[in-house]
């Protein structure tokens, strides 16, 4: 089935959703669709041939009908209220959101390749030869990671990354990405991804000590909140980590290496009383 992320006109994606269908079942007809949402037929027709737009209460049916996931959900509507938007400010905030929604094409990593998340400095070398690929010269690239990591370590991550496929050398012989992002695959063991996450959470307290105040933001929040609201904010926070990813594949001279460590769990709940 087509995504509706592929999509910028919500109109051409509802066209492409009702002929895809049609392609499948002969019977799946505009009339049929417009029965499914509780539309009238001539009103969707003119939805589809861009001459109306659809009413913002139609929104949960499509979702019900195109069995949208809660990100799907968002960037649809986003697209339908760009599609209504009248000012500049307007389209650009919603634009700026269809972004982040979408996000990158990331590749998830199998479990052979573990060994990635085995030490953190693997992942800022990675990423140092996206910004300035480099032949040889180990002990210049380790000066420039903080805290410092040695040139043998450094020719240890080269070497590893190269086994494990992320690293690859063009016909000058300079390191360079084989991919551009990456991320744990559905298959990567749990407890590997929480090794790594434990490294980069003790170089943000590091970071506290070591990195002037104006090169870095840490920052905390305490909230109360309802259990049942916790999908809503990991869904907001997926959506900040996604329009980071945008911007960072948007900028043209990267000059540093950063990374962001956003962190969310209980620290007091309360119990319902026991009758």
């Amino acid at each position: 089935m087509i995504s509706v992320f592929a999509f910028l006109d919500y109109r051409a994606f509802l066209q492409s959703y009702q002929e895809a269908r049609k392609a499948d079942k002969d019977w799946y007809s505009v009339r049929y669709m417009a029965g499914k949402i509780d539309m009238d037929p001539g009103q969707l027709v003119k939805v589809l041939q861009g001459k109306l737009h659809l009413p913002l209460g139609r929104i949960a049916a499509i979702t019900k009908l195109c069995r949208f996931d809660s990100r799907e959900e968002a960037y649809f509507e986003t697209l339908v209220r760009l599609g209504r938007a009248k000012t500049r400010g307007e389209v650009q905030e919603l634009t700026e959101r269809l972004v982040a929604l979408r996000g990158v094409e990331v590749k998830g990593l199998e479990a052979d390749q573990a060994e990635y998340f085995h030490n953190w400095h693997h992942a800022v070398v990675r990423s140092l030869a996206g910004i300035v690929p480099f032949r040889g010269g180990f002990e210049q690239v380790g000066e420039k990671i903080t805290p410092r990591v040695s040139a043998e370590k450094v020719k240890e991550s080269v070497e590893l990354l190269t086994r494990l496929g992320l690293l690859q050398q063009d016909e000058k012989g300079f390191w360079r990405l084989a991919e551009p992002h990456v991320h744990p695959g559905e298959k990567m063991p749990a407890e590997v991804v929480r090794r790594f996450q434990g490294q980069m959470m003790r170089l943000a307290e590091r970071s506290l000590e070591e990195i002037p105040v104006d090169e870095r933001d840490v920052s905390s929040l305490t909230v109360t909140l309802r259990w049942s609201d916790l999908p809503k904010v990991r869904e907001k926070v997926s959506e900040v980590r996604r329009q980071i990813q945008s911007i960072a594949q948007d900028c043209g001279e990267p000059d540093g290496v950063f990374q962001l460590n956003i962190q969310l769990f209980p620290v007091a709940r309360v119990r319902p009383k026991v009758s």
